[in-house]
């Protein structure tokens, strides 16, 4: 699949090892001149005695699975910066797919020894869409990462938390992973917060809850509009917000997933580090920090799982009440519909016999009639032309 990326490049470069302001927007030109700097990293020789690595972080705005939110970096700018990270070969393909993402691959040396790991995430586009692609290298820590966020505000936002938390991440590049786990979080809450304002507002219109749940704050106008029985306008509010429900409950199950993650990043980690001989990733209060962050997190991400699951039951109840009020009302008019059919054909019945009393005494005195006017009618008026007298017979 290709990649949504606009011609012009727009993008930040920070590196640890600088403590001058690294804020600047660079174009094309200007980030490919920073690549060097990725390329001596990878090149050089790793210090294993140094409990701090380097960090490296080139972001920008926009998600290269979305044509209407393209990545504000050019293909070929983009293509230099996975090759020269030297990055996984899926790296390509999870930028280019639009799905919820987790996965890692190790590297390993021309000995066979592992080297360092590729991390790739990407979180769904309305929390907002974030995707971070890092490659950590275990002998001295060193990391690059590369960090796309569709959202402006949140993507300067990350890049303060980085800078704020220099000294740690350089001890601990995979923290950068509780960092945004704790971060996406906060945008969460807002769209879960929305859900349940919908959710409750369904609940309202239907009346079917508790006068103390019903919420006050709904505009008389809306009320009306969703009580509205006749449209549909209840129904498709409730399905809408059902549809969102559903994915909101497979991104808190992912996250969960998110959380777990993080913490087989570490075992794989000190694993790796010893099978090279060396101590463990993290040291022992470094770990104990980084888990307590991400444990406290994922106890968040559990809760707002809950809060879904009951979410999508009080809706659901909600449609089969909505759904039972609708065929009661249709059950009505369709008796009513009944009984009106009813007193027509009682109606139509008595005009029938009325229809009939008629003709019976049609036919009982029609033959008087005409026996009446028969003598007038059908014997003609005689003169005789020899007797000056005329007659009309007359029947006895």
């Amino acid at each position: 699949m290709s990649l949504c990326c606009l011609e012009e490049t727009r993008a930040q470069f920070w590196d640890s090892r600088h403590n001058q302001p690294q804020d600047d927007w660079l174009d094309g030109d200007a980030l490919n001149a920073k690549l060097s700097s990725i390329s001596d990293l990878w090149n050089s020789k790793p210090d294993p005695t140094k409990s701090h690595g380097r960090l490296i972080l080139v972001s920008s705005g926009g998600d290269p699975a979305y044509a209407k939110m393209p990545l504000h970096i050019s293909p070929s700018t983009l293509d230099n910066l996975l090759a020269v990270s030297q990055i996984s070969v899926y790296a390509h393909e999870m930028l280019s797919c639009g799905d919820l993402h987790i996965s890692h691959h190790v590297h390993y040396s021309s000995d066979e020894k592992p080297s360092g790991l590729t991390i790739l995430i990407r979180y769904p586009r309305n929390v907002p869409s974030t995707v971070l692609t890092m490659r950590v290298r275990f002998a001295d820590r060193a990391c690059v990462c590369f960090l796309f966020v569709t959202d402006s505000q949140s993507l300067p936002g990350l890049r303060e938390t980085c800078k704020r938390e220099r000294e740690r991440l350089v001890g601990n590049p995979l923290l950068l992973l509780a960092l945004i786990y704790k971060e996406r979080k906060h945008y969460y809450d807002q769209l879960q917060y929305d859900l349940i304002k919908r959710v409750r507002e369904a609940e309202t219109a239907s009346g079917m809850i508790p006068k103390s749940w019903a919420m006050n704050s709904i505009p008389p106008e809306r009320l009306t509009y969703l009580r509205d029985l006749d449209e549909p306008n209840l129904i498709n509010h409730m399905h809408a917000t059902h549809t969102e429900l559903c994915y909101a409950k497979i991104f808190s199950q992912w996250a969960m997933k998110h959380g777990k993650f993080c913490f087989e990043m570490v075992d794989l980690a000190d694993k790796c580090r010893n099978d090279l001989g060396l101590s463990d990733f993290l040291s022992i209060p470094v770990r104990s920090e980084f888990e307590e962050s991400v444990r406290f997190t994922m106890g968040r991400w559990e809760q707002s799982l809950s809060v879904v699951e009951e979410m999508l039951q009080r809706l659901n109840a909600q449609i089969n009440v909505v759904f039972s009020i609708i065929a009661q009302r249709d059950s009505k008019v369709s008796r009513q519909i009944a009984e009106d059919s009813r007193a027509a054909a009682l109606l139509a019945a008595r005009d029938s016999r009325t229809m009939k009393t008629i003709a019976i005494v049609t036919l009982l005195f029609l033959p008087a009639t005409l026996t009446t006017a028969s003598p007038s009618t059908l014997f003609p008026y005689f003169k005789h032309p020899l007797i000056n007298t005329s007659f009309t017979p007359s029947v006895f």
